[in-house]
């Protein structure tokens, strides 16, 4: 039973970055992330706890029309943001 339990997520967190990649490329990831932060004092990447965060979660999720919280995985994986 452990070892299926296994199986099923190593597939549930494949089919979740293959949806980030799918529906974020990383192409276009990086040329919205230079625009936000063209003529801003703060550049990536940026800390969790910055202000800018939480603007820039929400700016991709409205561009990317995907949730925040996948927007904020997929700059992390991106190495747009650091914990």
């Amino acid at each position: 039973m452990l070892l299926t339990s296994a199986v099923v997520d190593w597939f549930e967190w494949q089919a979740g970055y293959a949806s980030g990649c799918l529906l974020m490329p990383e192409s276009f990831m990086r040329r919205a992330v230079e625009a936000y932060f063209r003529g801003r004092k703060e550049q990536p990447p940026v800390a969790k706890g910055s202000p800018e965060v939480s603007a820039l979660c929400q700016r991709i999720s409205l561009a990317f029309d995907v949730s925040v919280d996948a927007a904020t995985v997929r700059l992390k994986q991106l190495g747009h943001l650091t914990e």
